[in-house]
């Protein structure tokens, strides 16, 4: 599971340097029994804007020219310490 991990992050280091994404973010949490959800909305949120908002290169891509991808997370524990 590790290998698979690194092996994503290493690909998509080579996707991030070579062009923008147009991502899709879905964090999920129905196992999660907080009252109060909204640091998941919020890490979605995030997410969505950096991995949407960072201009990778300097080369100005059309929005048709980005390439399309989803993320889904899903949260099986919260550690409520602070």
């Amino acid at each position: 599971m590790k290998i698979r991990f690194i092996l994503f992050l290493v690909f998509l280091g080579n996707v991030l340097s070579a062009q923008e994404l147009r991502a899709t973010i879905k964090v999920l949490s129905p196992e999660v029994q907080a009252t109060n959800k909204d640091i998941f909305t919020a890490l979605e949120t995030s997410l969505d804007n950096f991995l949407n908002g960072n201009s990778w290169t300097d080369y100005k891509y059309a929005d048709e020219e980005r390439i399309e991808c989803s993320f889904i997370l899903t949260v099986k524990s919260l550690n409520s310490n602070k």
